[in-house]
């Protein structure tokens, strides 16, 4: 049984990753071309956008057409980078991150 679910999350994760990375790497190369890009915001963007369109997969699989279903599904991880990214520079959440990456790090290099 746990094989299976594997399988399935799988063959989901192959089918959307390439849609998701696709439409989310167009947002983050207009970034990179305004000079707004950041790692951990790209990081971000990628997460936010794969995690979004794998919660919606199966409602937009049933709702849509075959030819409609990338264009969708990319359209929900660019909204949900959109809708996050807005959060993110409002909260100022990046510099939480990049503080506790910064801490996470310090304590590896004490510890060697």
């Amino acid at each position: 049984m746990p094989e299976e679910s594997a399988k399935k999350i799988l063959e989901v994760l192959i089918k959307i990753a390439p849609i998701v990375f696709l439409s989310v790497g167009m947002k983050i190369a207009v970034q990179i071309k305004n000079k707004k890009a950041t790692i951990i915001g790209s990081l971000i963007s990628l997460f936010t956008g794969m995690g979004m369109a794998y919660l919606l997969n199966h409602y937009i699989e049933n709702n849509t057409s075959e030819w409609l279903y990338p264009i969708a599904l990319g359209g929900i991880a660019i909204l949900s980078d959109k809708i996050m990214e807005f959060f993110v520079f409002k909260f100022d959440v990046g510099v939480y991150i990049e503080k506790g990456l910064e801490m996470i790090l310090h304590k590896i290099k004490d510890n060697k």
